[in-house]
């Protein structure tokens, strides 16, 4: 049931994630853009932790030994990847220096995106469905 709902939440976060970007690239016209963006992508980093908490039950009630494979490893990266593009996000409108927080907000969101096509390949592998 674990594995599942790992499944199931990391689809919603992944969807949700790609949903607040393309809010930030095609509909800045909208003057609510902002808000949206915030908004489902930092649900979107809630639904991934709830993600990982149940991967990190499943392995637990498995007898498995956590952070022992590339999957693992990788999807822990890009939740600390996906977390720092939320921070940079949310504090490059009050922060110092703006530009440079606004930087590294659209490429750590970059990355974001890449990782999880990355770690869903390799999660994919894992549970031998390609």
């Amino acid at each position: 049931m674990f594995f599942t709902l790992h499944i199931l939440l990391m689809i919603l976060a992944t969807l949700g994630f790609i949903t607040g970007v393309s809010a930030a690239i095609f509909f800045r016209k909208n003057k609510h853009w902002l808000n949206f963006h915030r908004k489902l992508n930092l649900l979107s980093l809630m639904v991934t932790i709830l993600g990982i908490i149940m991967a990190v039950t499943y392995i637990t009630d498995s007898s498995g030994t956590h952070l022992n494979g590339l999957h693992h490893k990788a999807g822990l990266t890009t939740f600390l990847i996906a977390s720092a593009a939320v921070f940079f996000g949310f504090h490059q409108i009050r922060g110092k220096n703006k530009k440079t927080l606004k930087a590294f907000h659209r490429w750590t969101g970059r990355m974001t995106l890449l990782m999880f096509v990355f770690v869903i390949v390799l999660g994919l592998k894992l549970t031998n469905i390609i």
